[in-house]
C-alpha cells in the first residue's frame, strides 16, 4: 500500500472519529437542554412551563396556527400579547432588582473583607498584599454568593430574551395590523 493511501485512510478515519464525536457531544448537548429545561426552576415554574406559557402563536379553533387573522382576532391576540408583555416585565423587574441588590451585598462583603485585612496588617505592622489579591481573597470566600449571582443573571436575562421575542412578534402583529387597515382604506 503506497504512502498516499495510508494518509488518505487516516485522514478518512480520523474524519470518522470526528463525526461520531461530533454526534455524541450533539446527544449529550440535546440531553442537557431537555434536563435543563424540565428540571430548572424560575419563580416557580420549569422553564418548559414558561416557554409553553409565553409561547404566543395565534390558533384558530382546531389549534392550527392562524396564517390570515380578521380585525377581531387581531385585538384578542394584541390583549393577549401585551398581558403576556406585562407578566414578564414583572418578573424581569423583580429578577433583575433582587440581583442588583445581591450584587451590591456582594460588593459590601468584599470591601469590608478588603477593609478589615488591610486593618489586621496595620495592626500587625506587616506588609499588606496587593488590593487585587485581597480582592480575590475575598471573592473566594464568597462562592456560594457569587454562585447566587450568576443563577440571577441567567433567570434575568431569561426574562429578558422572552420580553425581546414578545417585542418583535407584538411588532409583526402591528405592521399586519397596518397592512390589512391600509388594505381596506384601498378597497373602500
Amino acid at each position: 500500500m503506497s504512502e498516499e493511501a495510508t494518509t488518505q485512510e487516516a485522514i478518512k478515519s480520523r474524519a470518522t472519529a470526528l463525526t461520531r464525536m461530533s454526534s455524541q457531544s450533539k446527544n449529550l448537548w440535546r440531553a442537557y437542554l431537555s434536563a435543563f429545561w424540565d428540571n430548572t426552576v424560575i419563580e416557580g415554574k420549569k422553564i418548559s412551563e414558561w416557554l409553553r406559557y409565553f409561547s404566543v402563536t395565534p390558533l384558530n379553533a382546531n389549534d392550527e396556527p392562524l396564517t390570515e387573522m380578521v380585525p377581531k382576532q387581531i385585538n384578542e391576540y394584541s390583549v393577549l400579547l401585551l398581558r403576556r408583555i406585562n407578566e414578564a416585565h414583572f418578573y424581569y423587574n423583580k429578577l433583575k432588582s433582587s440581583t442588583q441588590n445581591l450584587e451590591h451585598m456582594v460588593a459590601a462583603k468584599v470591601d469590608a473583607y478588603v477593609k478589615a485585612r488591610v486593618d489586621h496588617y496595620r495592626e500587625e505592622k506587616t506588609k499588606c498584599p496587593a488590593k487585587e489579591t485581597l480582592i480575590r481573597a475575598a471573592k473566594g470566600s464568597l462562592l456560594d454568593e457569587y454562585a447566587c449571582l450568576r443563577r440571577g443573571y441567567m433567570e434575568v436575562s431569561f426574562f429578558e430574551t422572552i420580553l425581546k421575542n414578545l417585542k418583535e412578534i407584538r411588532e409583526t402583529l402591528n405592521n399586519v395590523s397596518t397592512a390589512n387597515a391600509h388594505e381596506i382604506r384601498m378597497m373602500e
